[in-house]
């Protein structure tokens, strides 16, 4: 019998998850299912959906902060899986949070940001991995603890940037988040901005 796509093992949902993260904006991935294309890229961009995604991974708040927007949002059911991608408008920083359900107590946080700065970041508009490691440390979101780890990555054309990771495992929660900020490239990472928006979430 063939195994649900919500029964894979969890690092196998996060790389199809960030897979279909990375090409959002034009691509729709199908893996053991269908997805209607046009629909999906319809809803991705639709308003109230970006914010049924964004209210299924953390408590945002409402109205987003000035300088924030959403951009693209998808809720993958069958690997549950939901994404939502803001831009800070002033140096068009990109913000990509992605939520994970699952049921894998002895993972903790940073194992799997390990294991993501290791994949690099994916957005709509850039794939890149890191080549130096600048910063870790850990913030607090919503009452949790969210290591972090910053630097400089590459794309496959050469192109410069400056991004930063986060994990967070949720106590008492089945379900896993991590964060990704890349500035365009060229210029340097404004961490301000991104933590800024992390503290400003209530819940998750």
């Amino acid at each position: 019998m063939s195994e649900k796509p919500g029964c894979l093992p969890l690092w196998s949902r996060i790389i199809i998850g960030l897979v279909i993260a990375a090409f959002s904006g034009t691509m729709i991935f199908a893996s053991k299912c269908v997805f209607d294309i046009k629909e999906l890229a319809r809803l991705a961009v639709d308003p109230a959906y970006i914010a049924m995604c964004a209210g299924k991974i953390a408590d945002f708040p409402e109205p987003l902060p000035e300088g924030y927007s959403y951009k693209v949002g998808l809720d993958l059911q069958p690997f549950q899986i939901s994404i939502v991608t803001l831009e800070h408008a002033a140096d068009q920083q990109q913000m990509v949070f992605f939520s994970v359900r699952d049921q894998t107590p002895d993972v903790d946080a940073k194992s799997l940001l390990s294991r993501a700065y290791d994949y690099g970041i994916n957005t709509p508009t850039a794939s890149a991995h890191f080549t130096d490691l600048k910063m870790k440390g850990e913030i607090t979101v919503a009452g949790e603890t969210a290591p972090y780890m910053s630097g400089q990555l590459t794309d496959r054309e050469g192109r410069k940037y400056e991004g930063l990771i986060a994990c967070i495992r949720p106590k008492g929660q089945k379900k896993t988040i991590l964060i990704y900020a890349l500035e365009p490239p060229g210029k340097p990472l404004n961490t301000d901005i991104c933590f800024d928006l992390l503290k400003k979430i209530k819940k998750i």
